[in-house]
């Protein structure tokens, strides 16, 4: 069912009664169009409702990521492939020697929760987060009215039209989502996890450099941290003091803020909850500051407050030191406490349910390309 629209046929009588001069006529005929366009957009609504999951827009096709069949898949396959959370994943092979892309199907349950965490909120935050914040990603969902695979993409009834959609894919390989799956799976299960990998990269965002070598001794570095120009400075400094505010934001999700240490038993419940949280020794050195964990801990929630309130008082060169020194602990932070609360890969595999036999069907493939398996292409 196509939206609806005034019929050129009735639009070309209006216009012949309105050039006759007779106005009394042509405005009761356009009267009339305008009460039948109103009468035939509540229609339309009433059947194909925008309040997207529904029972009748449950599907959306993922913008910004496509899928390479390597001479696997054929046109019109339609694989199972994982799920996250109320969200089912699935692999189509919409066209010959085109890349496959990811369609989701959605449970209206997710509107029982005041924040939907999406599912391609997470898949961008895993995709980032396992390129160390080296590239970013942005999908989206191009929901789909009675989604049937058996269709012709073209003819899909959507939401939304055409040029609004990404006009970009991400390009990526089957085995690369069940590479991700562990990570995929404590950003499913784990809000504080969530939340902190949101904030360094929202953090990277504002501010930008290599998270790699800053972590890395200088003599081992492949390249140094790229030094703006004097007349770019003045419009970094708001974004650095928002990628310090950021970081930190990071480190309140995991860690919390830090309370008073003026006693030895609040000393000991903030140790405490550093062990419970990451395998850090909060007395061992924070390598870039030159302080222990804990006291650059401290210091940086100090260094918060100033970014929030700085009114740009601070000097771009303490800034720029102190941002990095800043995203690069919060980054040191989210890493260890990934590496003790995640689980096991074949756990993971299980709890997403991912699909064994189309993993199977990628396995010891070492060839990428959008070419299918019945394409004009294929060896």
């Amino acid at each position: 069912m196509k939206k609806p629209s005034i019929e050129e046929d009735k639009i070309k009588l209006f216009t012949e009664e309105y050039i006759k001069g007779d106005k009394e006529k042509s405005m009761s005929l356009l009267q009339k169009l305008l009460e039948e366009q109103h009468q035939a957009k509540i229609d339309y609504y009433k059947e194909n409702p925008v309040d997207a999951p529904n029972e009748v827009l449950k599907h959306a096709l993922i913008e910004g990521i496509g899928i390479s069949n390597d001479f696997i898949l054929s046109k019109g396959d339609f694989f199972e492939f994982f799920t996250i959370g109320h969200e089912k994943f699935y692999c189509w092979t919409y066209e010959t020697d085109e890349n496959s892309i990811l369609v989701v199907e959605v449970n209206t349950a997710v509107k029982e929760n005041e924040l939907w965490k999406t599912a391609i909120s997470i898949l961008e935050i895993a995709f980032t987060m396992s390129s160390e914040l080296e590239s970013s990603h942005e999908f989206a969902y191009d929901w789909v009215y009675r989604f049937n695979h058996n269709e012709s993409i073209d003819e899909l009834h959507y939401l939304k039209d055409r040029h609004h959609t990404l006009n970009w894919k991400s390009m990526r390989r089957i085995n690369e989502f069940n590479d991700l799956a562990v990570l995929i799976e404590i950003l499913n299960r784990d809000d504080k996890f969530f939340i902190a990998c949101q904030n360094i990269i929202a953090a990277k965002q504002n501010h930008e450099f290599c998270q790699i070598c800053a972590l890395t001794p200088e003599h081992l570095r492949k390249h140094r941290d790229h030094e703006p120009e004097i007349w770019e400075k003045i419009n970094l400094l708001p974004k650095m003091e928002a990628a310090i505010v950021q970081a930190t934001r990071s480190i309140e999700a995991i860690l919390g803020k830090p309370g008073k240490r003026d006693t030895e038993a609040k000393l000991s419940r903030i140790k405490e909850r550093w062990s419970k949280n990451i395998l850090i020794n909060p007395d061992d050195e924070f390598r870039l500051s030159g302080q222990s964990y804990l006291d650059y801990y401290y210091d940086l929630f100090q260094l918060r407050n100033k970014s929030a309130h700085s009114f740009g008082e601070l000097s771009f060169h303490t800034q720029r030191q102190e941002t990095i020194k800043a995203q690069s602990f919060a980054w040191i932070i989210i890493a260890n406490y990934y590496k003790k609360n995640s689980v096991s890969e074949e756990e993971s595999l299980k709890t997403l349910k991912f699909n064994d036999k189309l993993i199977s069907l990628f396995k010891g493939v070492n060839v990428s390309s959008k070419g299918t398996k019945d394409g004009k292409y294929a060896p």
